[in-house]
Parts: structure tokens; sequence; C-alpha cells
């Protein structure tokens, strides 16, 4: 395994991103696949230059590869990678890969961690075996799918739907929330047309919690926790947070504290320490949840690249705290140095 290079004087900050407009839409509604606009990123990079940071966008995979080939090196250079990768599946981990290629400094989680966290249903099993609660659940593909039926239960239901390696709620409908056997059926068709292997999971009534963290093993810089709204609620008995409804703008943030109690929230940022340590994280990640009515925790996914703009949680996190964006950013460059200086 290739252990990136210690960076001493830091001159540049590299944003590594590949932009929505560079891919087709994967929904008929909109532009919409799992990437951020390019305009999200040139707010990230004003942001970094805003706190005095020499900062400007490198680009992506196919700027990393050019690079590889030409043999080039980045000895004063800081990359962030801020990229969910080309349009294959496991893309996440591309990033990862071709800066280790290089021998280049980044800001993000290595290619271990990337990999497991783009695979839904093994992230669960790793969290399980860490002692953390997750859904119940079962991965199908077209040669799995009978025998997978077959075992599922009556009392299963309700069930939820999603594709095993994908983000950005993907996928994800009110129709992916199944309470027979006869909707299962008829949706995996649907979707197992569109995708190689799909989630069969426990549909859990509760909040939708997220918590985004900072830092490093032994010296965390952020764990904030936030409750999702959507459908115009916090609790949901049958809904589910699709796609769709980040087209609509149907997608809200709040402070936990204003939903559950303390000892809540300190467990949920106590499983995401120890999940970002299983895990094997570096400087930043994102945890899913559900809490149920009896603040019961379970941990959904993870997800290793998450959105670094002021519309989506980070924005919340900011007005919180009373930062910048610069200021959120801020954390990711000091978390990044204090790991690289400890190599």
């Amino acid at each position: 395994i290739m252990i990136q290079k210690v960076v001493n004087t830091v001159e540049k900050i590299r944003i590594l991103c590949d932009y929505r407009e560079m891919f087709p839409s994967k929904c008929e509604e909109a532009l919409w696949n799992d990437h951020l606009p390019k305009a999200s990123f040139d707010a990230l990079a004003a942001a970094i230059r805003s706190k005095g940071h020499d900062c400007d966008i490198f680009g992506g995979v196919p700027n990393l590869i050019h690079a590889y080939e030409q043999k080039l090196s980045f000895p004063d250079t800081l990359f962030l990678n801020a990229s969910d990768g080309m349009d294959q599946p496991y893309s996440r981990t591309q990033i990862p890969v071709l800066c280790d290629m290089l021998k280049a400094a980044y800001i993000g989680c290595g290619t271990f961690a990337a990999t497991l966290a783009a695979n839904k249903h093994y992230t669960k099993l790793a969290m399980q075996e860490a002692g953390i609660d997750c859904p119940r659940g079962l991965l199908l593909t077209t040669s799995t799918k009978e025998e997978g039926l077959r075992a599922i239960k009556d009392s299963d239901f309700p069930v939820l739907l999603k594709p095993n390696t994908e983000g950005s709620s993907l996928g994800i409908t009110q129709e992916s929330v199944c309470r027979s056997k006869d909707e299962l059926v008829n949706h995996i068709e649907e979707l197992l047309n569109q995708f190689e292997e799909i989630e069969v999971e426990q549909y859990i009534a509760g909040f939708d919690a997220t918590d985004f963290v900072i830092g490093n093993p032994g010296h965390f810089l952020l764990n904030e926790v936030l409750v999702t709204q959507h459908h115009g609620k916090f609790f949901f008995e049958k809904e589910v947070l699709g796609y769709t409804e980040y087209l609509k703008n149907d997608v809200t943030y709040a402070n936990a504290a204003g939903y559950m109690d303390q000892s809540t929230i300190q467990k949920i940022q106590e499983i995401s320490q120890r999940a970002f340590c299983t895990l094997g994280a570096q400087d930043y990640i994102r945890i899913d949840y559900r809490v149920t009515a009896e603040n019961r925790v379970f941990l959904l996914e993870i997800n290793t690249v998450p959105a670094l703009k002021m519309e989506s949680q980070v924005g919340t996190i900011c007005a919180i705290k009373n930062w910048s964006l610069g200021d959120f950013c801020d954390r990711l460059i000091q978390a990044a140095h204090g790991r690289l200086m400890c190599v």
C-alpha cells in the first residue's frame, strides 16, 4: 500500500473535481448525476482563497491520468479530493488510486476506505462486525434474484430498495419502499435493468440523521449531527429521501439538538468515530443514520466524498458554528496537515 508523502510547506491547494456538466443525466427531469455542478467547485476554490491560500481547480480523473502518463510530480501541492470520479461503479476509488500512483498528498479518504464505502452492503457488514447497528439487508443481482426473493419473508416488510454502489440518491424514489412481495418483485425488475447490484434493506421508521466528521483518530475537529427534513417533516414512517426531493429543493437540514436528546446525539457521535476508525477513513466523511422514536441508532451508509457546498449539510453546520465556507475548508486542510506530519 502506498503512503502519501509528507508535505512540510504547502504552497498550493488544488481541487480535484469531475463536475456534473461533464456527464449525461441519470434521470429524465433534469441534469442529475453523482457529481456537483462546476459552479460549486468555483465557489469552493474562492472560499479557500478567501482564507489566504493559493488555490485553484486542477481537474479530475482525466487530468490525473495525464499527469501520471507525463510523469509529473507535485512536491508543493496538497490536493483536495472533492470528486466522485468518473461514471463507473466504484468511481470514488479512482481519485485516491491515482493520487497514490503519483505519490501526491491529498485531503480525503484513501483507496481502501473509498472502495469499501462505495459498497453499501459490505460497509454495513463491516460496521456490524464492529458492533454497530445497521438495518438488515440482502444483496441481489440478476443471477441471485430468485434465491434472494425466496429468502425474504412476509414479516420482513416494509423494505427499502436502493442501488448498492450509487450515490446522490440515484435510483431511489417513493416506490423504493415496498410493503409486499408483489411490490418488491415489480420494483426489483425495474432497478436491475438499470443497476448491477440492488440492496434490499429493512425499512426503519425514524429521523434521518447525518453526521459530518472532520479530523483523524485521536484528533477530531468536527463531529456535527444534523437531522434532515423532506416531505415537509423530520420523522418518517414510510417516506424515503430520493433524487426527486433534491430536484424539488425539498431537502433542508437542522441542528439535531432540536429533535433529539443530548445522550442520543452523543451516541451518534461516538458511533461515527468508531465507524471512522473501522473504515480506516482520513480527514473527512459524512455518515447517514436512521434514529427510531425509541432513540435506537442505525447506520445506513458512509460517504467518503460528501458535498462541500453551502447548499448541503455544510451550510447548516457553518450557520450553527458561525463559520464561512472558507472556515470549514480550513478544518479540512488542518486535518490533512496533522495526519501527513505524522506519516
